[in-house]
């Protein structure tokens, strides 16, 4: 699994290299990322290294998905429904 916390280092938003064109809600390099919301119409986190993150594969899943998926989702929400959908 990999560890957020590892992969943070003391860096915050500003220091990714993709903050000038991300539009991502739920940023991994935020320290608050656990009290933020996402809705299915919103960008996902672009920079590869947070691409193994739970959390992110979920909204991955949840963006791509032709159909509406309506109501909003926390980190925390994100990572059950994959751990559920992927026992």
């Amino acid at each position: 699994m990999v560890n957020i916390k590892e992969l943070r280092k003391g860096r915050t938003p500003e220091d990714c290299m993709y903050y000038d064109r991300c539009a991502a809600p739920i940023c991994p390099l935020d320290e608050l990322y656990k009290q933020y919301e996402w809705i299915q119409e919103e960008e996902v986190c672009i920079n590869p290294e947070f691409q193994k993150l739970i959390f992110i594969k979920q909204q991955r899943i949840i963006h791509n998905k032709r159909t509406y998926v309506e109501g909003t989702f926390t980190v925390e929400q994100l990572r059950e429904q994959y751990k559920q959908k992927n026992r």
